[in-house]
C-alpha cells in the first residue's frame, strides 16, 4: 500500500514575493499562452517560469528546462524560495462555490510518497498517458531535479480521516493564501508535528492511492528514478520519492466535471442516419436547447442510467437514453472489465462515436478529427461555424467510477476526467537531491 512521509520543502517567502497570490500559477497543462504572459507579468518569480516557460527564438543549448534550473538556482541563491528546515507535511484547504452556488471545501495534504510501479498496489492509475507530455516533464525533472508540481491522488476515506487529523491545523490562521482563476481560494499551512506525520502515515499504508491528475508526472518520476539509480550503482536517495497531493475520494469538495466531444470529416451518409440508427439503442428525444439538453442529462444520471446529447446544426438538440444496455455492452470489448464498460465514456466512443458514426477513436485522437473541450456552449458554438460537423455531451465521471476502474486494473480512455478544483501550483515544490 502507500507509504508517505514528511519532506523539507521549498517555500516562497512570501515576506519578500509579496504573498502567494502573486507568485503561484494553475497546473501547466491547463494555461493558454494570454494566462502564460499574463503571470510572467504578474511576478518576476511566477513559478510558470518553472513549470511553463516561454518559448524563445534560437532556443537550443539554453532553453526553457536550463532557463527553469537557472531561475530555481536564483531563487534560492536570493532567498525568494527557502527550504524547510525541518520534514513537513503541506495542507491546503480549497474553498469555492459550485455552479448551484453551494459552498464546498477540500482539504489536501502534500507529502511524499515512495515510488513504486503503478499497478502494483499502492499506486493505481486509471488514465492512459502520452509520450509528448511525459518526455517535456522529463526534460524539466533532469534540469531542475526539483519536483515543482504534486500528483493529484485520491485515497478511499468515507469516514474522513484525514479531514479530521487536519482540522485542527487548518482552524488556524494560514502561513498564506491566493485565489486561483476560477475563484477558487487556496490556503496553506506547514505542520512540522511527527505525531500527525506518523499518523496520517499509519492511515495510508493500509489504502492504495487512485492518481486524478498527474499521470504523466508520476511515469516521468519513476523514469528519473531508474536513470540515477542506473548512474549510481543503485544507491537510494530522494530520487526513490515524488511529491503528491491527496484528498478524500469521498469529499464533497471534489467536482468531476465533463469533456464534451465534437467530431469532423464523418461520411455523411453515416452523420445523415444517425439519429434514425441510434433508435435501434437509444430513445431519441428533442431538447429544446443546450441548457435543456444539459438539464436532462443530469436527471437521467441521478436516476441511475446513461444518457448522452447530440447536437448537430441540421438536426438540433437531441436526448440520448440508452434502452438497451445489453446489445450496447455486446458491441463492446468483451475483455474489458464490466467497471470500464459500465463508463459513460466508454459508451461514448465505444457506441455513438465508432459504431454509429462509423469514426475510429484511436486514429482520430492523433487527426484531430475529434476534439476535446469543458465548455459545452463552445462546442454548439464551433458546429454552428462549421469548425465540426457534431457536438456530443457527456455527464460527469462519478469519482467512484475512477476507484472501480483503476480497482479493476483498467485505464479509462483519455479525457475521461477533468477533476476540479485544480492544484495550485508553487504553494511547495519538493527538491530531488
Amino acid at each position: 500500500m502507500a507509504d508517505i512521509a514528511p519532506f523539507a520543502g521549498l517555500r516562497y517567502n512570501l515576506p519578500q514575493v509579496g504573498g502567494l497570490q502573486q507568485v503561484v500559477a494553475p497546473p501547466y497543462d491547463v494555461i493558454t499562452p494570454d494566462e502564460q504572459a499574463a503571470l510572467y507579468e504578474r511576478h518576476p518569480a511566477n513559478v510558470v517560469r518553472l513549470i511553463l516557460g516561454k518559448e524563445l527564438p534560437g532556443d537550443d543549448g539554453q532553453n526553457r528546462y536550463t532557463r527553469a534550473a537557472a531561475c530555481l538556482e536564483e531563487w534560492l541563491r536570493d532567498g525568494v524560495l527557502l527550504r524547510e528546515k525541518d520534514p513537513a507535511l503541506y495542507l491546503c484547504r480549497m474553498e469555492y462555490e459550485d455552479a448551484e452556488g453551494a459552498f464546498r471545501a477540500l482539504t489536501i495534504l502534500y507529502c511524499q510518497l515512495r515510488l513504486e510501479a503503478l499497478g502494483a498496489g499502492g499506486v493505481l492509475p486509471h488514465e492512459a498517458t502520452l509520450s509528448g507530455p511525459k518526455e517535456d516533464r522529463l526534460r524539466l525533472l533532469r534540469a531542475t531535479r526539483t519536483n515543482l508540481s504534486g500528483v493529484f491522488c485520491l485515497v478511499s476515506d468515507p469516514n474522513a480521516v484525514l479531514e479530521q487529523l487536519c482540522a485542527e491545523r487548518t482552524a488556524r490562521p494560514p502561513l498564506g493564501s491566493a485565489t486561483d482563476i476560477w475563484g477558487v481560494r487556496h490556503r496553506l499551512w506547514v505542520e512540522t508535528d511527527p505525531s500527525i506525520a506518523a499518523a496520517a502515515r499509519a492511515f495510508l499504508q493500509e489504502k492504495p492511492l487512485f492518481i486524478a491528475d498527474g499521470h504523466h508526472r508520476y511515469e516521468t518520476a519513476l523514469r528519473y528514478r531508474d536513470e540515477v539509480r542506473a548512474a549510481n550503482g543503485n544507491r537510494p536517495g530522494p530520487w526513490d520519492w515524488t511529491l503528491v497531493a491527496i484528498a478524500a475520494l469521498e469529499s464533497p469538495g471534489i467536482t468531476v466535471l465533463p469533456t464534451h466531444r465534437v467530431v469532423r470529416e464523418v461520411a455523411p451518409a453515416q452523420l445523415n442516419t444517425f439519429l434514425e440508427r441510434a433508435r435501434d439503442l437509444f430513445a431519441v428525444e428533442p431538447a429544446g436547447d443546450l441548457s435543456e439538453l444539459l438539464a436532462c442529462m443530469r436527471d437521467e444520471q441521478a436516476a441511475g442510467r446513461h444518457a448522452f446529447g447530440v447536437f448537430h446544426a441540421d438536426e438540433g438538440f437531441h436526448l440520448l437514453r440508452l434502452t438497451a444496455p445489453e446489445r450496447a455492452d455486446a458491441l463492446l470489448d468483451p475483455v474489458r472489465a464490466p467497471a470500464w464498460r459500465q463508463l459513460d465514456v466508454a459508451l461514448l466512443h465505444g457506441i455513438i462515436i465508432e459504431h454509429l458514426l462509423g469514426v475510429s477513436s484511436e486514429q482520430a485522437m492523433q487527426s484531430g478529427q475529434i476534439g476535446y473541450l469543458k465548455d459545452a456552449a463552445q462546442c454548439v458554438r464551433q458546429v454552428e461555424a462549421g469548425e465540426f460537423q457534431a457536438a456530443l455531451f457527456l455527464n460527469p465521471t462519478p469519482p467512484e467510477a475512477v476507484k472501480e476502474v483503476a480497482l479493476a486494473g483498467e485505464k479509462m480512455p483519455q479525457k475521461s476526467t477533468y477533476f476540479f478544483p485544480k492544484l495550485l501550483s508553487g504553494l511547495v515544490m519538493r527538491p530531488v537531491y
